[in-house]
């Protein structure tokens, strides 16, 4: 399995070939988070392989290196600092990552076909922020791309190992960057469709290392990515201003995330609520519990836990909502779909309706 521990967000350009150039001067006025990428469309070259162009930025100081052991099929993904000033076209004006704070990767399904000499995975992209991620106005589809920096390199054994399926070669940190085109618009907490990445490798590799980057269009860049992050520094305490990033308690219109286990400081309390509550979109990440000691919480857009919410009950009002996770009682009065595979602790009421199509809801009766 590909396991990405870390993920980033950022913005750069570099030199571009007149066609690109070219296809840059019909990019609408629109803010974005990461490399910008052309507009509506791409360019292609001379030799008809797609690319992508950015606009320029200040320097980049950081990266993430992933490492892939083929033998055991296994990917882990780490940040790495390194200062940019004086490599040449790595640029970024804002850095975005860390896993499970505004955007994530996964993957599953990972084999290696010896006859083919392809290793390959499914993955995903999750929206993690407040924002619409691959639009530029909220409308139009921009997509989302997920870059390498360069083609991997071999750190044991021998061999050549290149990106086999690439949807482009883009001009994003630096020129001929294989990337994967997610086409579609991602809602808060929304995960993508599923991309097979393939890696052509000879058995004679053991160990692969590649940089990857997520290139994300934005309605505003300025805009908070998300609206209440619990730290839980002071109690436990969902309504103590002081367990949240900022200092501001969550409203009935926050994005609300409570990030995984591992984000937050070893002495950090889990969120406990000691009243009903709404949110506008609530993420729990793995290993956090969100306590509701048999209140209610009403979440009007879309929830996720794969973390776990418990002892009492989640109401789901949104018009076109996705949940998954791990519930306790479930009522959907709205209109929702699974985009998980999904356990309910408790009773599951539907007066709406909720499509559970290519995901299992397990429903526990506690006794």
């Amino acid at each position: 399995m590909l396991l990405f521990k870390e993920s980033l967000i950022v913005e750069s350009l570099v030199s571009m070939t007149p066609c690109l150039r070219s296809c840059l001067l019909r990019l609408r006025s629109a803010a974005f988070i990461a490399v910008v990428a052309c507009g509506m469309s791409a360019c292609e070259d001379a030799t008809g392989v797609q690319s992508k162009v950015v606009k320029p930025a200040p320097v980049m100081k950081s990266s993430f290196t992933c490492v892939v052991t083929v033998a055991s099929r296994d990917m882990s993904c780490s940040e790495t600092s390194e200062d940019a000033s004086s490599s040449s076209g790595v640029r970024a004006n804002r850095i975005i990552g860390g896993q499970d704070i505004y955007i994530k990767l996964a993957s599953s399904g990972t084999a290696y076909d010896v006859g083919t000499q392809i290793l390959s995975s499914n993955v995903t992209v999750q929206n993690l922020a407040q924002t619409l991620m691959g639009t530029g106005d909220g409308v139009t589809v921009d997509g989302l791309s997920v870059f390498l920096v360069s083609e991997p390199v071999v750190s044991s054994g021998t061999g050549a190992v290149t990106v086999a399926n690439p949807d482009g070669i883009g001009v994003f940190t630096g020129t001929n960057q294989p990337y994967f085109l997610y086409s579609e618009i991602l809602e808060p907490y929304q995960i993508s469709t599923s991309r097979i990445w393939q890696f052509s490798a000879p058995p004679t590799v053991d160990v692969f290392e590649f940089v990857v980057y997520v290139s994300v269009p934005v309605v505003d860049a300025e805009a908070k990515l998300v609206d209440a992050v619990w730290n839980g520094v002071a109690t436990g305490d969902w309504f103590g201003a002081s367990n949240w990033v900022g200092g501001s308690a969550p409203e009935d219109t926050s994005v609300v995330a409570i990030p995984r286990l591992s984000l937050l400081a070893v002495d950090a309390f889990q969120p406990e609520i000691s009243a009903d509550e709404v949110v506008s979109s609530l993420r729990v990440g793995e290993g956090s519990v969100l306590t509701l000691n048999g209140y209610k919480i009403e979440v009007t857009d879309n929830v996720d836990a794969p973390g776990s919410i418990a002892n009492g009950t989640v109401r789901s009002t949104g018009a076109s909502a996705l949940i998954g996770g791990n519930f306790p009682a479930l009522e959907v009065s709205g209109s929702a779909r699974l985009q998980r595979p999904t356990v309910a602790n408790g009773a599951v009421s539907v007066s709406g309706t909720l499509l559970v199509k290519d995901n299992p809801l397990t429903v526990v009766i506690p006794e």
